[in-house]
């Protein structure tokens, strides 16, 4: 039988699946998968869906499997290395000779780990090996050390745009001293810099963290938007470094792992986000953060309360495991006041791209240049990387 806690958050790390048994369950395009740390020490990655009638095997989540999983429709029973088990009334129902269970196993998919993130590929034996879909990006990773964090927060959005409106715009350089002037500031697009890595690729900012004594100084002469900026400079700048970040030279970072899956190493801890396409107007994105081990539940709390202030959310409260909104969505509507007023930079990000999915159904919408260097050339270097995973016959249709 199984126990669960927890639900809809379809993301996968090794801190998620640690102790024999357990199990979580992810969504991998159309696919509903599960990731399962066997009994026998073993993590592999399965079809969610049962071998006989096809249903879906485990409930969206997470748990820990005690013995075996069994399907609510017809009670077969499969073995956490995805052996079918049993079937009742196997012989009354199936025969003298039953269901032959070596070829009734759950169907396996491919799975990859790097760093402890574990990415999951519907197919058991992938056209492409996981060391060329990583690419480029173990020769480029990040330098903080982010193996062996604990999640210590949990938050799930629905966006009322396409999927790839949000990573153009997590892609988009110009817009970071503009839309986010009081929360984020910048940088400029003479601050930052962007890399392909493979399909994948990397934001950097270039300006490390303002020391106190800068941000005193500065903040004389400051506009109330700039000492915002000013004042999560010195935030970050109290935070407790991970393990291999230089302060003298962080300045912010993003990696886009192609396509659907983005991750910021801040200095402290990491952020990850999810994206799951629901139509072609609507992404559901699945957020949590991971930073080290505490040594105890006040440096838990306090950590914690440090981390929301960064980009504080009214209204949303996270319980005690640091799970927003009860685990329900969060949308505009939780927002007491504009997204702009909210001291929310992230905010600020889905009030745009909904803006923009808005104006896409428009005749006249159209996109005029786009600016070079540093500000908006990841967006062409994205759309090409979709259009090569678009079968030609759909390339012709369009």
């Amino acid at each position: 039988m199984t126990t669960s806690i927890g639900r809809g958050f379809s993301r996968c790390t090794k801190d998620d699946v640690k102790e024999p048994g357990d199990y979580k369950t992810v969504q991998v395009g159309l696919y509903p998968m599960v990731v399962i740390h066997g009994h026998d020490g073993e993590i592999r990655a399965f079809h969610n869906i049962c071998r006989h009638r096809g249903s879906q095997l485990l409930e969206d989540g997470s748990g820990n499997i005690k013995r075996t999983m069994i399907c609510a429709y017809h009670r077969w029973a499969y073995n956490t290395d995805g052996s079918l088990r049993g079937v009742p009334q196997e012989k009354t129902l199936f025969g003298e000779h039953g269901v032959n269970k070596c070829e009734h196993s759950i169907k396996r998919g491919a799975m990859g780990n790097y760093r402890n993130l574990i990415f999951i590929n519907p197919q058991e034996h992938p056209e492409e090996s996981f060391a060329d879909y990583l690419s480029e990006l173990p020769d480029n990773s990040w330098p903080a050390k982010t193996e062996n964090l604990m999640t210590v927060a949990r938050f799930n959005w629905t966006m009322k745009c396409n999927w790839k409106v949000f990573v153009e715009n997590a892609q988009d350089g110009y817009h970071l001293m503009h839309l986010h002037k009081n929360t984020l500031g910048g940088p400029g697009v003479d601050g930052q810099t962007w890399r392909p890595l493979g399909r994948h690729w990397n934001w950097q900012g270039l300006n490390p963290i303002m020391s106190d004594e800068a941000i005193a100084e500065a903040t004389k002469k400051m506009s109330t938007g700039q000492k915002v900026k000013a004042s999560l400079s010195a935030l970050m700048g109290d935070w407790q470094p991970l393990e291999g970040t230089d302060l003298s030279t962080y300045g912010g970072e993003v990696f886009g792992f192609f396509p659907t899956f983005l991750m910021q190493p801040l200095i402290d801890n990491v952020g990850f986000a999810k994206l799951i396409p629901v139509s072609p107007t609507e992404t559901f994105f699945e957020g949590w953060v991971m930073m080290a081990p505490f040594k105890n539940e006040r440096e838990r709390k306090s950590r914690l309360k440090t981390l929301l202030n960064f980009a504080p959310m009214p209204e949303v409260e996270f319980d005690e495991n640091g799970v927003a909104n009860k685990g329900e969505p969060i949308t505009l509507e939780n927002f007491p006041v504009h997204p702009l007023e909210s001291g929310n930079f992230h905010a600020e990000d889905v009030w745009q791209v909904e803006m923009v999915q808005k104006a896409m159904a428009s005749p006249a919408f159209e996109v005029g240049p786009l600016s070079n260097g540093e500000g908006e050339t990841a967006l062409t270097y994205f759309q090409q990387n979709v259009l090569d995973f678009v079968p030609l016959k759909e390339k012709v249709e369009a």
